[in-house]
């Protein structure tokens, strides 16, 4: 790599990065993440979007730690709220001051009733409670997902995973079934939107008739598909699979771990088509790195049994809200931000082919995984030194009022 300015060869990794790499290896087993093993890099320490790594190189992080640090490196208020919870508590689940500030923040952010949530460890946790409130509200059993979804690796989500990494590893659970996502730009029929007429949403109507037992309890989504390339469905996909979702008695659950908070230009993904999902799931940019997840759904769907006996697993006491990543001026801030800096292509989903245009207003949408901006004193060092060193409310009810709690409470 090429230092324009300075005319001076750089070798990556380091000598120490490399050293540290093979050490760790000697132990570390296999599922590392490829652009961990492709850079071989060793990091020190991270401020705002700029990575650091042992040998002193500064690196912009424009993965923002695989989705995960929205308000980037070492913010000062996020340290702060981290160190004063854990020298305060750090597990359990009674209540907390904090806790109970986050579920009132949250139904406050979130649109329509999507007011309950119940907190978990990872994602993949979260979807699988999600899963399991939808049966225990509809009373069926079978799901559908996306090709291209991702929500996750474990055993219970592993028949939603729309790739090969669940190759050899079945049998998988029954009830799942996948089928192709408005993916225009590579249409799974080689057709073009919007003279296809929506041709995705009605094979799925024929796959649900003719392959499953149409005992549907969720149809499971990502507003936005991300793992599978940033894809961006067509304005009134969304609303013509919530209409599908209650065609069938089953829940709609937007899988928002990606796209939430601020990463679209809006709150939420969902609110680009004022369509709202029964359970909303989140995690990544929640956190900020705690590792915490949730589970959003709406008020009358979140007291159903079993579900609702619980007790929820894994959730910790989250820092003080007005302090750390839920911080509800800095999200709104971040939103904003994505939203004024306009459409942006979306490479990995390929080149459009000529008969190809975008699809119906899908460029107003966006995914933004970037963090907050470069802190100044490490943007101007690295301009100064010219381093390249690095590589509508729900029509079913409004959701106004917050009933009591009552018997069913997950605990």
């Amino acid at each position: 790599m090429t230092d324009t300015l300075h005319r001076t060869q750089l070798s990556l990794p380091g000598p120490r990065s490399k050293a540290l790499f093979d050490a760790e290896a000697l132990y570390l087993a296999p599922g590392t993440q490829s652009v961990a093993l492709f850079s071989q890099l060793s990091i020190d320490r991270g401020e705002g979007a700029v990575l650091y790594d042992v040998d002193g190189n500064r690196y912009v992080d424009l993965l923002a730690g695989v989705g995960v640090a929205s308000l980037g490196y070492a913010h000062p208020k996020y340290v702060a709220a981290m160190q004063r919870q854990i020298a305060r508590v750090h597990v359990g689940s009674f209540t907390t001051e904090h806790r109970a500030a986050l579920v009132k923040l949250l139904a406050e952010l979130t649109p329509g009733d999507l007011n309950r949530s119940q907190f978990y460890s990872s994602g993949a946790e979260a979807i699988e409670a999600a899963l399991r409130l939808a049966k225990s509200r509809t009373g069926h059993t079978e799901v559908i997902g996306f090709w291209g979804g991702f929500h996750g690796k474990t055993g219970g989500v592993l028949p939603l995973l729309g790739s090969s990494f669940k190759h050899a590893l079945g049998p998988l659970m029954p009830g799942a079934y996948l089928s192709p996502y408005a993916s225009c730009a590579r249409c799974a029929f080689d057709k073009t939107f919007p003279s296809c007429e929506w041709h995705c949403v009605e094979f799925l109507r024929n796959k649900i008739q003719l392959e499953t037992t149409r005992d549907v309890a969720a149809i499971i989504v990502e507003p936005i598909q991300g793992t599978a390339g940033n894809i961006v469905p067509p304005p009134g996909y969304l609303k013509l699979l919530r209409d599908l979702a209650d065609e069938l008695g089953a829940l709609l659950i937007c899988d928002e771990m990606i796209t939430g908070f601020g990463r679209t230009g809006k709150m939420f993904a969902i609110e680009h088509e004022s369509v709202l999902p029964d359970v909303l799931t989140v995690g990544k940019g929640f956190g900020g790195g705690f590792p915490m997840s949730g589970v959003i759904a709406r008020e009358e769907i979140a007291f159903s049994k079993p579900w609702a006996r619980g007790p929820a697993r894994g959730a910790c006491p989250p820092p003080r809200r007005q302090d750390a990543g839920g911080d509800e001026a800095l999200g709104n801030r971040a939103a904003d931000r994505v939203g004024r800096a306009g459409p942006r292509p979306h490479a990995r989903d390929g080149p459009r082919r000529p008969r190809d245009p975008p699809a119906g207003g899908q460029e107003d949408r966006t995914l933004d995984l970037r963090h907050a901006p470069v802190p100044r004193r490490a943007r101007d060092d690295l301009q100064s030194r010219g381093s390249h060193q690095s590589t509508p409310r729900d029509r079913r009810g409004s959701g106004d009022g917050r009933p009591r709690h009552h018997e069913g409470r997950a605990q």
